[in-house]
């Protein structure tokens, strides 16, 4: 149990004061305390959805909704004795008064916060790392062989190539793709910083696209117009005729599971000979138009970070299935040796490969992940089956000729009639003890990147403001999903749907 300061209202107060405070005090439970300091009563937020269901305004007084005679504890109390208290009446919250009833503070039940998105480790995990560490096999090792013909295997690549992490998969990816210092690559603004990142460490720079506000990947039409208007062929290639720096690559982002609309972004490549390299690191198990994320085109980049739908703690992939790109990055990522016994080195290489032991966790991991897939997507179900609809809220789906792999729940709220209700909601949820996370914050606005280009962006801006990411770990409970719900559910209902 843990005690909290909380805010209050007074008798008289409006009901939108009372769901202010629950708001911005991150508190499910509203103490009304008169000019004495002493507890009248006090108000939960299910006591403001009931109140406006059966008719009332916001502007009704809290007087009409409020428990006049709520549970409470004594200052004298021992802490066991307020734990036993809370858990008797099966209160998360009650208020602490002093013998003459004047209010002193509000004690909290501790809960288990529903996390938004953790490993689920489910299979062999602990036998195959024992058996690494067993054999001796940390850096080398069978798991890596086993782990990539497993990933091969289920996206059609010929070729998996495991690497230390996602972001270095991408680097590798765009060096391989023959991208160079002082070079552009037009990617999606709304993305994690690694695809940046990535772009920068290659020694190039990114223009940034706007999104399709449906699929939520790369804007084609936006990148045509740009490279039909502002390239210029020049030495085989394509440049950016302000510039005059090459165009050297597009970067397409899979987003939260969701694959591009891949086949006219390809026509559109092939036609300026412009290399592609995907970042799937969100997407894998992802499908569009029934052919795998990974097994698209030439070069695809996934991630196994800790949340993603299978993990190896840390690590990426490159997937490919030209021959002479996979010798290219596997020459690469191992610094590049002509002769390993005598260290002789053919090119600036990196020290990207995944370890044994990272590799033995993502095979058991790998096994499951038909099973992690099928759950992320009835968890999204479950938000559908839920969520009221009526009240402006709904999960994204996406685009009906993609199989979204939903690596994460995404909430989309309709903003003409919500204002900025997403950024409330999120500070409201902890409240009720789950876990949000916002949607990627529009590379374009953030520091590292405000120098580099950018073609125009508002898909992606509205999408910041109006999706939120809901728990989705594989491992969620089903009375947790339910939990989630009613908790958005109630949210907008407090605030007049």
């Amino acid at each position: 149990m843990k005690a909290q300061v909380s805010r209050v209202v007074a008798p008289g107060s409006p009901i939108r004061e009372a769901m202010r405070v629950m708001t911005d005090g991150h508190q499910g439970l509203v103490p009304v305390v008169d000019g004495r300091q002493r507890l009248c009563g006090v108000i939960a937020d299910g006591d403001v959805r009931r109140g406006l269901l059966t008719g009332m305004s916001l502007d009704d007084s809290v007087d009409r909704i409020m428990n006049a005679d709520p549970v409470v504890a004594s200052i004298d109390a021992e802490q066991h004795e307020i734990d036993a208290l809370m858990r008797k009446h099966k209160k998360f919250a009650v208020p602490i008064v002093d013998r003459d009833g004047r209010y002193v503070r509000l004690a909290m039940l501790e809960v288990n916060l529903v996390q938004n998105c953790i490993p689920h480790l489910a299979g062999r995990e602990q036998a195959y790392v024992a058996e690494a560490i067993a054999g001796g096999w940390l850096a080398v090792g069978p798991f890596l062989g086993r782990f990539e013909r497993a990933i091969a295997d289920f996206t059609g690549a010929r070729h998996a190539i495991a690497i230390s992490t996602g972001t270095a998969a991408l680097h590798v990816a765009l060096v391989a793709a023959g991208v160079t210092r002082g070079d552009l690559v037009i990617v999606p603004a709304l993305t994690f910083a690694a695809s940046a990142n990535a772009i920068y460490h290659a020694g190039a720079e990114p223009v940034f696209c706007d999104v399709d506000p449906i699929s939520w990947g790369l804007d084609v039409e936006q990148v045509r117009r740009y490279l039909e208007t502002e390239g210029r062929a020049a030495d085989g290639g394509l440049v950016d005729a302000r510039t005059g720096r090459r165009i050297a690559a597009i970067m397409p982002v899979h987003v939260y599971g969701h694959p591009v609309d891949f086949d006219p972004l390809l026509e559109l490549a092939q036609r300026f000979a412009i290399p592609i390299v995907e970042d799937g690191a969100e997407a894998l198990g992802a499908r569009y138009k029934g052919r795998a994320v990974g097994n698209l085109h030439r070069l695809c980049c996934l991630s196994f970070n800790g949340n993603k739908v299978i993990t190896s703690g840390g690590g990426g992939m490159v997937l490919t299935s030209d021959d002479a790109l996979a010798k290219r990055v596997r020459y690469l990522i191992a610094q590049a040796k002509d002769d390993a016994v005598e260290f002789v080195h053919g090119d600036i290489g990196f020290n990207y490969r995944m370890p044994n032991l990272n590799a033995a966790l993502a095979l058991a991991q790998a096994e499951m992940l038909p099973e992690f897939l099928a759950r992320k997507r009835a968890i999204v179900a479950g938000y559908d089956e839920r969520l009221d609809r009526r009240l402006g809220i709904a999960m994204w789906r996406g685009a009906n000729w993609a199989e979204n792999s939903h690596w994460m729940a995404m909430l989309q709220v309709d903003e003409a009639r919500h204002g900025d209700a997403v950024a409330e909601l999120r500070r409201f949820l902890p409240s009720r003890g789950i876990e949000a996370r916002p949607a990627w914050l529009p590379l374009h606005r953030q520091k590292p990147y405000r120098a580099a280009r950018d073609l125009g962006i508002e898909v992606a801006e509205r999408i910041y403001r109006g999706a939120l990411c809901l728990p989705c770990s594989v491992g969620l409970s089903d009375s947790d999903l339910a939990k989630t719900a009613e908790a958005v559910n109630d949210f907008f209902m407090m605030r007049g749907g």
